[in-house]
């Protein structure tokens, strides 16, 4: 009711809905307001029940929340392919993630600097902090700068303590100035999904 209210009083015209616990709700009152819903689906995981929300989740999302809704955004050919199983296809729009070229200035890259890994700290990504972090051992990088937080940075801590032998790793926590932070003094930037762009940014 409370929502409702403020799409009325509001005059809003339009709800676009993210992954992944807002989607219930959006999709409850669009029902119930008639105002036209849509959804932008950032990667694969928006459509699979490895994120831990349940079979309940899943079902609701492709079989009711999808079908529904008046257009899907995707960020790739690979989530458009995806969102096609459960959407009419003239439903479904690929719209890219892009960076601000102007925000994002040229940085200076220094031979012997450490890299800078960028990520949230939670189950979706720790696998694949942890697999960078063997690999880069592995190559001879001496030195990494992690910036994020999340519910498993302790357990990625342990992980460092137990597994990481010769390369140092900092953990710096969330910082609201990556464009200023990374301008200079690192060889390389590592990420997924959108942090790769802003590294070739």
């Amino acid at each position: 009711d409370l929502i409702s209210g403020f799409i009325e009083n509001n005059n809003i015209n339009v709800i676009h809905a993210h992954p992944f616990l807002s989607l219930l709700p959006a999709f409850l009152v669009s029902a119930k307001t008639h105002v036209p819903m849509v959804i932008t689906l950032h990667g694969p995981v928006s459509l699979k029940s490895s994120i831990g929300f349940g079979n309940l989740h899943d079902k609701l999302l492709r079989a009711v929340i999808l079908p529904y809704v008046n257009q899907v955004f995707c960020v790739s050919e690979e989530v458009k392919a995806l969102a096609k199983l459960y959407v009419k296809e003239e439903n479904v729009t690929i719209l890219r993630n892009t960076v601000s070229l102007s925000l994002f200035k040229t940085a200076r890259m220094k031979n012997d600097g450490p890299w800078a890994l960028i990520s949230r700290l939670d189950s979706d990504k720790i696998e694949g902090i942890m697999q960078f972090i063997l690999m880069a051992e592995k190559v001879g990088i001496n030195s990494i700068h992690l910036f994020g937080d999340g519910h498993e940075r302790a357990s990625l801590e342990r992980f460092v303590s137990g597994k990481i032998k010769r390369m140092s790793i900092e953990f710096k926590g969330v910082c609201n100035n990556l464009n200023e932070a990374l301008t200079e003094g690192y060889f390389g930037i590592a990420g997924m999904g959108r942090v790769v762009l802003e590294g070739a940014a």
